[in-house]
């Protein structure tokens, strides 16, 4: 099993390059605003990697042109295939042509706060052994502008105590699910620890890809959460987790995960009783 180590020879600098990953299938309602918010970051080094999993309206025209427009920060990928190959493997693809020392990720419907970046960076670069930095999440009903939905909007706190920052273990909040709004939006990895678990796993199409990447890191590094949100999580129901919900896949989806997390727990030699004990409550119902 490969343990993440920050190389000896590597200075993280506080200025290092933030590779920003967004994946995007039939997301032309929102990647504009979503790609807006990458434009409005206060931290300005960074790289935009627009990867198209096989979308069929306009993202793929949106996401050109703003490639187009920004050729030395943006760049925009597909598959081989022109096919859709799973948030997972799309990711994986952003992360291959990426060169920045932290990863990022934005989920094409979610919205970034201006300070994302700088906060995050800054967390990292001051805590030198964590591999990924976490935060607090806002659920977010009020984008639609209609009357019921204005008072819905709900902070979703990834501590529950009153400090600002702590680390936490990380696998066992994902077999947990304590805070199932932390999505990939809302994180911030060190490039070396997200590749020495092999980054995303491509078993997994668009539902607990989050928690399986978050489980196998978890393992090997050291994860810090922030009480700070940096990211609006956009409500609606066409999102992959809603329909997920609506027809099942979800409950599927988690029984798929916990059985592969024990696998891979064996698999690890890492000895984690507690973690294993987890697991087998969870899949009792």
């Amino acid at each position: 099993m490969n343990t993440f180590h920050e190389p000896a020879s590597t200075l993280w600098d506080e200025r290092g390059l933030v590779s920003i990953v967004i994946s995007f299938l039939n997301a032309e309602l929102f990647l504009n605003e979503a790609i807006a918010s990458v434009l409005a970051q206060t931290y300005d080094r960074w790289e935009l990697l627009l990867v198209n999993d096989g979308s069929t309206d306009q993202s793929a025209t949106i996401a050109e042109r703003y490639a187009k427009d920004r050729p030395s920060q943006i760049r925009y990928l597909q598959h081989a295939d022109l096919g859709r190959h799973g948030i997972s493997t799309s990711r994986n693809l952003g992360i291959a042509h990426s060169t920045g020392e932290y990863i990022a990720f934005l989920d094409a419907d979610d919205v970034w706060f201006p300070n994302k970046l700088e906060r995050q960076v800054a967390l990292l670069v001051a805590e030198q052994n964590a591999a990924i930095v976490l935060g607090s999440s806002l659920s977010w009903h009020s984008w639609t502008g209609k009357t019921r939905n204005l008072m819905k909007d709900e902070f979703a706190p990834v501590l529950e105590d009153e400090e600002s920052e702590r680390f936490v273990d990380l696998p066992m909040l994902s077999v947990r699910e304590v805070w199932h709004t932390a999505a990939p939006s809302g994180i911030l990895v060190r490039r070396h620890a997200a590749a020495a678990v092999g980054n995303f796993e491509s078993g997994f199409d668009n539902l607990y890809e989050d928690q399986a990447f978050y489980f196998k890191l978890g393992l090997n590094a050291k994860a810090l959460a922030s009480s700070e949100c940096w990211y609006k999580y956009r409500q609606h129901p066409n999102s992959v987790c809603a329909i997920g919900v609506r027809t099942g896949a979800q409950a599927v989806a988690k029984v798929k995960f916990l059985r592969w997390a024990i696998q891979y727990l064996a698999s690890s030699k890492i000895e984690r009783p507690d973690l294993l004990e987890a697991l087998s409550q969870e899949l009792i119902p």
